[in-house]
This record gives C-alpha cells, sequence and structure tokens, in this order.
C-alpha cells in the first residue's frame, strides 16, 4: 500500500494514497445557544485528507459499494518495549477522521463503505496508507 495510484481491473477499481500524519477524530463542539460545530484541527485535517486523496489518485468518485483499508504507522519512541502501539489515539477515532475526510470526495456518501480493515504499527514515519477498492 505504500504508492499512490488509481488502477481499472476488469468491473474494479482501487485507489492507494498516503497522508503524512495522523488526527484523530474529536468530538463535536456544543455551544450554549444550541449550536453544534465540529473543531478547527478535525475539519482541517480532514480537508488534508481529501486534497491528498485528489492529488494522488485523480479524485476518482466510487459510485457502489467500497472496502476501505488503512494502515497507521506510527514512530516508537525509544523507551517503549511492546510491539503494537497500544496507546491514544484510539484506532477507532483515527478511522473516522479519515473516513469522514474521504465523504463527499471519494464517495458520495460513507454509507457506501461496506467492509474496513485497519491497524496501528510502528514505522519510520508517523503515515496513513489508505486502499480504497469498489465497483
Amino acid at each position: 500500500m505504500k504508492d499512490a495510484s488509481l488502477n481499472a481491473t476488469g468491473t474494479s477499481m482501487t485507489a492507494r494514497f498516503t497522508i503524512n500524519r495522523i488526527h484523530s477524530k474529536q468530538r463535536p463542539r456544543h455551544l450554549k445557544n444550541g449550536h453544534t460545530y465540529t473543531p478547527r484541527e478535525t475539519k482541517e485535517y480532514e480537508e488534508e485528507v481529501a486534497w491528498n486523496y485528489k492529488a494522488q489518485t485523480d479524485g476518482y468518485v466510487f459510485q457502489g459499494p467500497v472496502s476501505v483499508t488503512m494502515l497507521f504507522t506510527f514512530i516508537k519512541p525509544k523507551s517503549v518495549k511492546r510491539d503494537y502501539p497500544t496507546v491514544k489515539p484510539d484506532l477507532d477515532n483515527t478511522i473516522k477522521s479519515v473516513l469522514d475526510g474521504l465523504n463527499g470526495c471519494a464517495y458520495r456518501d460513507d454509507s457506501q463503505v461496506c467492509r474496513i480493515f485497519a491497524e496501528k504499527q510502528y514505522g519510520s514515519k508517523e503515515k496513513v496508507y489508505v486502499l480504497i477498492q469498489g465497483d
């Protein structure tokens, strides 16, 4: 999953791209007047995800069901002995940030996402590798 590309094989499409940082989805903020808003950092990250997708895949929009595979790599601190990053950010919140950034960009609506595979691991750089497969 390390190269950016868009491939068509038969009736199946595959898009691969990377994001150079990881951000956990933050909860919406509620104001006293009843309005709700998305925190600026989350909104900016979702825009960055969309920009990376468009720049690295020519912006293909999947029309049918899709499968999304994500690999989140973190730099391992020298003091850490464990093999996997079992610390924050939580995997489910990092997945949500990427999927929300792709909504309306890689697919019309996130209801098209029918399968998700995701993993956190240590690597040489903080990065997200994304693979989208669909019809």
